[in-house]
């Protein structure tokens, strides 16, 4: 890669780096993760997400599990916090879908599937 596509690239991350919409996301983020009512709520339907499924393939599911892991939603879902997080997470996407767009129109090329690890 020739130094002007590497410097070019450097600004771009700076730039981006800065943007409001990924500047929100990550602060959200920071929120959301050091939250321990949220954490301890996401962690509790993890666990019976994954008994829910467990329970499912062995055919001993029971009304209770599904009410329970509902429940569990229901909270995490109206937790401001979370509802924070996704919101910023949303902007955050639909600048980098503008911005995949738009470079991919100066390059000719999708940037953000080429820039991808494989089976992203």
């Amino acid at each position: 890669m020739n130094l002007t596509v590497m410097h070019a690239a450097d600004t771009f991350i700076s730039v981006l780096r800065e943007a409001p919409q990924i500047a929100a996301f990550l602060s959200a983020q920071t929120a959301m993760e050091s939250d321990e009512e949220l954490k301890k709520l996401r962690e509790a339907y993890n666990e019976a997400a994954k008994h829910f499924q467990e329970k499912q393939f062995s055919g001993a599911l029971t009304r209770e599990d599904i009410s329970e892991l509902r429940r569990l939603q229901a909270v995490i879902e109206a937790h401001l916090l979370w509802n924070e997080f996704l919101d910023a997470r949303s902007e955050a996407v639909e600048l980098l879908r503008s911005l995949n767009q738009a470079m991919g129109d100066v390059l000719g090329f999708d940037f953000a599937s080429a820039a991808s690890p494989p089976g992203c």
